[in-house]
C-alpha cells in the first residue's frame, strides 16, 4: 500500500484492522497518533451509533469513540497528555490531504476533514458527537405528505418525509393513527426511496371523506427524532393504482 490509510472490515467471522506501511512510516505520527488511529479502526466495530447499513460505526463516530473512550481506557491515568499529542499528530497528518479529497459528501461515510477534527476535539473536551459527523438532531424528521394509492378494502398509503427513515421504527404499525378510524396492516420503508414509507391500510367503506394520519416515535436513519409539529397530515382516498 503506497498511501497512508487504515482499513477496518469483517472477514471469516473476524474483525480485521489493517494499517498500511505508508501510514506507519508517516513522519508526523508517533505512538500517540498511531494509537488514536488504531482506536478509530476498533471503533468502527464497537463504536455504536450512528452507523452505516453494514453496522460499522460512522467515520466521525469512530474518531469520537477512539478519542473519548479507547485512548482513556488504554492509557488510563495518563490519557490526557497522550490524547493531546495524538490529536496534534493526526491533525498534522490531515493537513497533507489535498483540498479535493477532504470529504464532506456524506455525514456518515465521508464527513469533511474539518468535521473529523471537530469530532476528535469534542471527544477530548467531553462533548457529544457533532451534527456534521452524523449525530441525531431532535425534531429534525418531518412528515410532509400522505397519498392514497388505491381504494380497495385493503388500500395503500404513501407517506413522504424530509429525511431517510430508520426501518426498524417504521415497521411498527402501532405508530400510525388514522382518523376516521382505519387499520394499518403493514408498514415498510420504500425500497426505492428511503424517505418514504409504504403502508397497507383497511379504510372504512365511505371513500369520499377526508382522512388524517398522525405518526409517532419514528426516527430518521441518523437517529434524529420526529418533529411533533410536523407529524400529522390530511389526505383523501382517490382512484389510483395499487402498490
Amino acid at each position: 500500500m503506497t498511501e497512508p490509510n487504515l482499513f477496518a472490515f469483517r472477514a471469516y467471522g473476524l474483525n480485521v484492522v489493517v494499517v498500511s506501511g505508508a501510514l506507519v512510516r508517516a513522519k508526523c505520527l508517533e505512538q500517540e497518533g498511531l494509537a488514536l488511529i488504531l482506536g478509530h479502526g476498533i471503533g468502527r466495530f464497537i463504536g455504536g451509533s450512528p452507523s452505516d447499513e453494514a453496522g460499522y460505526a460512522c467515520t466521525g463516530q469512530a474518531d469520537h469513540f477512539s478519542a473519548g473512550y479507547i485512548i482513556n481506557q488504554t492509557f488510563y491515568g495518563n490519557s490526557t497528555p497522550y490524547l493531546k499529542s495524538g490529536i496534534k499528530q493526526v491533525c498534522e497528518l490531515f493537513e497533507s490531504i489535498q483540498k479535493d479529497n477532504r470529504g464532506g459528501s456524506d455525514r456518515c461515510e465521508e464527513p469533511s476533514i474539518a468535521c473529523r477534527i471537530q469530532s476528535l476535539k469534542d471527544a477530548q473536551s467531553g462533548k457529544n458527537l457533532p451534527y456534521c459527523a452524523g449525530a441525531p438532531v431532535p425534531g429534525a424528521l418531518q412528515l410532509l405528505s400522505a397519498q392514497a394509492l388505491s381504494v380497495a378494502d385493503t388500500a395503500g398509503l404513501e407517506l413522504a418525509f424530509n429525511l431517510p427513515l430508520k426501518a426498524s421504527t417504521v415497521t411498527d404499525v402501532t405508530r400510525y393513527t388514522i382518523t376516521p378510524v382505519s387499520s394499518v396492516l403493514t408498514a415498510m420503508v420504500d425500497p426505492l426511496d428511503p424517505t418514504r414509507a409504504l403502508l397497507t391500510v383497511r379504510f372504512p367503506q365511505d371513500v369520499e371523506q377526508e382522512f388524517s394520519i398522525a405518526v409517532s416515535n419514528l426516527r430518521a436513519s441518523d437517529g434524529s427524532s420526529l418533529d411533533r409539529e410536523h407529524s400529522v397530515v390530511n389526505f383523501r382516498l382517490v382512484e389510483a393504482s395499487s402498490i
